[in-house]
């Protein structure tokens, strides 16, 4: 188990601090607003205590769903995208406590995906981006809104 709070936004008050359990690692939240999925991260901050930010994504190839965390380079599949982004939420959460359990973090945190998924991600940004440009209107996308995996609640994008 881990303990955290979210940070909230400039006027908000403080989230209550939330005990996550394994089993909530795999919920899946959607955006009230546009109603796409939503990946939480395990909250990350430097020596320096800002949060490092962690970039998610999801895509489907030959029937089966891709969901992929570009900073921490873990990948995870499943029959639906729910699926998908709930295992990747569990793989994260293992990673970076497996990883701050071993001492030290060089090289692990950020552990940054190889060039192809980096141009994966922006590819499909740009395509995500046109398209709401072009219907003027807020679409679901593959470029998932992140939340603290601890948090109490996800924050709306």
């Amino acid at each position: 188990m881990v303990s955290g709070t979210i940070q909230p936004a400039a006027g908000e008050p403080p989230a209550p601090e939330l005990v996550m359990t394994s089993t909530d690692l795999r919920k899946v939240y959607r955006c009230d607003r546009c109603g796409g999925f939503m990946i939480g991260v395990p909250p990350i901050h430097c020596k320096d205590g800002h949060l490092l930010p962690i970039r998610c994504f999801t895509y489907r190839k030959g029937g089966l769903f891709y969901a992929e965390c570009l900073d921490l380079n873990l990948l995870t599949r499943g029959d639906s995208e729910e699926e998908a982004i709930g295992r990747l939420q569990e793989e994260m959460f293992a990673y970076v406590h497996t990883v701050l359990d071993g001492g030290s973090t060089e090289g692990l945190i950020p552990r940054k995906a190889p060039f192809l998924s980096w141009a994966k991600y922006y590819t499909y940004l740009l395509m995500d981006r046109l398209l709401g440009w072009l219907t003027r209107r807020r679409l679901p996308t593959r470029i998932h809104e992140t939340f603290d995996l601890c948090a109490s609640k996800p924050i709306r994008c």
